[in-house]
């Protein structure tokens, strides 16, 4: 469960390479920020580089420009202009000093959380030009942010004491770029995520947890998810079609039926949803159709009745489930819904306890997110409203430990609002 252990605190990594490398940096610097680094280069073709892979990585790279870097343009020449990643081109071959005045300016810049010098290092008499610059610009104070020297050509021959000065000075050195990378993208979402906290919710009421047992049907779920603030559209469980016709008039056509009973969670598959009903005719119809879907593929059900209710709006759907697990505890998945959900996979599990700002930001983590945003002009949406329904799961299953689990799918969100189609609980028998 590694939303769960994130939430711990535990820091997570995928290779024993990239473990090490996290815990040089941790044993070794000052702590990385929140903040993304500021990464100093020599060439254009590792700036375009760093570039692709910061973004690969999800590892921000503060802009920083000629009009608001007043330190970083003084450090640099005139023809080179002020950028984050930066090019200082081969300027450090006859101007060493320009190496310390940089990793200066870039230490005191608030807006930096950590500073990485990428080198072409090539041999043991470009290492000698370079390195006693940079280690003497160090030698004057520890730095009170993570410094990383990195090399743009691993195998080449650096002298082993510029190295073990280096980490000496409270430096971490890589030999290549691509690991110091990682390690910094790693370390900073740990410690964006600390920054950001999180805020713990007050549990569901225990009358909830005391009125399920098993399997909960949509109407039954829907009725006791409610009143806790889950949104549902308007219907009525109708056991007949008069009763039928009656809810129709009361939610407002067009309608869709909805087959109604513990032992039939997957509706669709057997026939039990019946859409677009726009009349009364059109709902006699589809009543006699979904009675006969019934009867022929599940002739041994008997049904609590058929839900008449209202037809949404469009908008994107998503899937939002929780679950307890026995072990772990509760987690909520969010994800894009309807038939995306089994194809793209596309989903996010947030741990009970963030807030609504954390579920938000785990929620622009989804693949699928420029949909959410406002992809090719269409009107971003109510992203308050998903996150308010996260926490009210979250809360909910952890209030109610026997609630195993939550599904809520699909869940439609516009610019105004959002608004739960379908929803089953099952809770210990």
């Amino acid at each position: 469960m590694a939303a769960k252990v994130r939430s711990a605190g535990v820091i997570l990594v995928d290779t024993l390479e990239e473990l090490g490398d996290c815990v040089e940096l941790l044993a070794r610097c000052a702590p990385v920020g929140a903040a993304g680094p500021m990464v100093i280069g020599e060439s254009g073709a590792f700036k375009a580089i760093t570039l692709d892979f910061a973004e690969a990585l999800s590892l921000p790279l503060p802009p920083a420009t000629d009009d608001d870097s007043a330190a970083m343009r003084a450090a640099l020449p005139a023809f080179v202009p002020v950028s984050n990643p930066a090019d200082i081109t081969a300027q450090g071959l006859v101007e060493p000093a320009i190496y310390g005045r940089l990793i200066a300016a870039a230490i005191g810049d608030v807006r930096f959380g950590s500073v990485m010098l990428g080198i072409i290092q090539t041999d043991a008499v470009t290492s000698r030009i370079k390195f006693p610059s940079i280690i003497d610009a160090l030698e004057h104070g520890r730095p009170d942010k993570a410094v990383v020297v990195c090399g743009l050509d691993e195998g080449a021959a650096v002298p082993g004491e510029y190295v073990a000065a280096l980490r000496r000075l409270g430096v971490a050195y890589f030999p290549t770029t691509e690991r110091a990378l990682r390690a910094l993208a790693t370390l900073r979402a740990h410690a964006a995520e600390k920054s950001m906290g999180g805020t713990q919710g007050a549990p569901s009421p225990a009358t909830l947890e005391s009125a399920v047992r098993g399997m909960v049907p949509e109407h039954r779920a829907k009725a006791l998810l409610a009143p806790l603030g889950i949104p549902f559209p308007a219907a009525r469980l109708a056991t007949s079609l008069d009763a039928a016709f009656a809810a129709a008039e009361t939610v407002g056509y067009p309608v869709v039926l909805k087959a109604q009973a513990a032992d039939l969670p997957h509706k669709s598959d057997a026939g039990g949803v019946v859409v677009g009903l726009a009349d009364r005719s059109a709902l006699a119809a589809g009543w006699e159709r979904l009675q006969q879907a019934i009867a022929r593929n599940r002739p041994d059900l008997v049904l609590d009745g058929v839900l008449v209710e209202a037809m949404g709006a469009r908008g994107e759907e998503l899937i939002i489930g929780a679950r307890n697990d026995r072990e772990w505890g509760p987690v909520v998945l969010v994800g894009f819904g309807g038939v995306q959900a089994e194809v793209w996979r596309d989903s996010r599990l947030i741990v009970p306890g963030l807030d609504r700002d954390g579920i938000i930001r785990e929620l622009l983590k989804l693949k699928g997110a420029p949909l959410l945003t406002g992809f090719r002009g269409q009107a971003p949406v109510d992203l308050s409203a998903i996150a308010r329904i996260v926490e009210t799961l979250g809360n909910l299953l952890t209030g109610a430990p026997s609630i195993r689990e939550i599904d809520l799918n699909p869940v439609i969100v516009r610019s105004d609002g959002a608004v739960a189609l379908d929803a089953l609980i099952l809770a210990d028998a």
